[in-house]
C-alpha cells in the first residue's frame, strides 16, 4: 500500500446534531461495501485510497484522517484508548468480529484493507500486552476484588467465600464485581436481599460462584466465622461490629482468613477492629489509597501506550518493522493468506 493509502472518517455519536446523524445514515448506504465498525460511540469508515475519492469533505461533527494519523487513531481506538473507560478491552472484539463479518462479504475492497487490519491486530496486541495489563477500574467493585484476590486464602482453582453485609447502593455496586466467589448475602431486609441477588444474576457469568442468601442474626454469625472474606457494606456500628468480630476471630482459628473490608467507616472509627484483625482489615482509607497509587499507575501506563501508537504508526510507515506474533486471530478471517505485509504509508 502506497503513501496515504488509507482514510479513515469518524462520526461521534455523542451530541451528534440531526444533520450529522443523517449524514452517517447516507454514509452507510453510499459507503456499503466499505469497512465500517459501529460502536455505542462512533462510527468508523476504513477506506483505501482507491475510494478516497468517494468521501465527503471534512466538516462540523465529521472527521477526515489520511495515512499515518489515520492508522494512529484507528490503532488507539483498537486499544481502547479513545474509549469512555479509557483501557477497555472489549472494543477490539467489536473491530475483530466486525472484520470478520466483513470478510465473509467478499467485498472487492478486501485484498487492499486487508494488509492494514492484519498490521493492526498485530499491533493492538503488542501496545496491550506491552503497557495496558492489569490497568483496573476506579470503581468501588473493582478495587475491592483487587484487594481480595492479592490476599487469597485459599489454592489457585478453589473458590473462596465471601460475605457482602449489606444490600443497599454500596453492596449493589460491588457485589456484581465479586460474583466469581462463593457469595453469602446478608442483609435485614429480604426485599433488599432479594434485588442484591438480582443485580448479581443479571451481570454473572456461567463460571461464577454460588450465592447464598444468609437470614438471621444466628446465620449471619456463622456466616462470618465460615467465609474466607468479608465485604461490610453498611455503617461503622461499635455494638454490631463488636459482635461481627468475635465470630470472624472465632473462625479464623486453625486456618487462614483473608481480608475484612469494612467500607462503612474510616480507620478511626474502626481502630478495635485494625487492633485485633491487623494486616486483615481494610477501611475506606486504604481503599482511597489503592485508588490515588491506581490513577497514578493508570495515567502513566496510558501515556505510555499513546506515545506507543504514534510510534508504530510512524515505524509502519517505513514499511521496515515487523513483531512476531500469534495470527490466531486471524485464521478466520477470509484474508487472502498471499498478502504481502509491508506497508508503506
Amino acid at each position: 500500500m502506497r503513501k496515504n493509502s488509507l482514510s479513515i472518517i469518524n462520526i461521534k455519536k455523542r451530541g451528534a446534531s440531526e444533520r450529522v446523524l443523517g449524514l452517517a445514515a447516507s454514509l452507510r448506504e453510499e459507503l456499503a461495501d466499505c469497512f465500517c465498525l459501529e460502536s455505542c460511540q462512533r462510527w468508523i469508515w476504513v477506506v483505501p485510497a482507491s475510494e478516497a475519492a468517494r468521501l465527503p469533505a471534512a466538516a462540523e461533527g465529521l472527521e477526515l484522517m489520511h495515512g499515518r494519523e489515520a492508522y494512529d487513531f484507528l490503532l488507539r481506538v483498537a486499544a481502547g484508548l479513545e474509549s469512555e473507560v479509557v483501557g477497555e478491552s472489549d472494543i477490539f472484539g467489536q473491530i475483530k468480529e466486525a472484520w470478520k463479518d466483513f470478510s465473509e462479504k467478499g467485498s472487492p475492497l478486501l485484498r487492499e484493507l486487508g494488509v492494514v487490519m492484519q498490521r493492526l491486530f498485530e499491533d493492538t496486541k503488542e501496545i496491550r500486552s506491552l503497557h495496558m495489563q492489569d490497568l483496573g477500574g476506579a470503581s468501588y467493585g473493582s478495587l475491592v476484588r483487587r484487594m481480595l484476590h492479592g490476599r487469597r486464602v485459599r489454592p489457585e482453582g478453589e473458590r473462596e467465600k465471601v460475605l457482602v453485609v449489606g444490600a443497599g447502593k454500596l453492596a449493589l455496586s460491588i457485589a456484581p464485581w465479586l460474583a466469581s466467589y462463593d457469595l453469602l448475602l446478608w442483609n435485614r431486609s429480604p426485599e433488599k436481599l432479594q434485588a442484591l441477588e438480582d443485580e448479581i444474576n443479571s451481570k454473572k457469568t456461567a463460571s461464577g460462584g454460588t450465592m447464598t442468601r444468609v437470614a438471621g442474626p444466628e446465620a449471619e454469625s456463622a456466616a462470618w466465622r465460615d467465609a474466607d472474606h468479608v465485604v461490610v457494606c453498611v455503617p461503622a456500628d461499635k455494638a454490631e461490629d463488636g459482635r461481627r468480630m468475635a465470630d470472624w476471630l472465632a473462625g479464623a482459628a486453625g486456618r487462614a482468613k483473608g481480608l475484612v473490608v469494612h467500607l462503612g467507616g474510616f480507620k478511626p472509627e474502626c481502630q478495635a477492629w485494625a487492633a485485633a484483625v491487623g494486616d486483615g482489615f481494610v477501611a475506606l482509607d486504604d481503599l482511597f489509597q489503592l485508588k490515588e497509587a491506581q490513577d497514578s499507575a493508570r495515567g502513566k501506563a496510558i501515556r505510555a501506550a499513546r506515545h506507543a501508537c504514534r510510534e508504530r504508526a510512524r515505524l509502519r510507515g517505513l514499511g521496515g518493522l515487523s513483531v512476531p506474533h500469534g495470527w490466531e486471530d486471524l485464521m478466520g478471517f477470509a484474508c487472502d493468506r498471499e498478502l504481502s505485509l509491508s506497508w508503506v504509508n
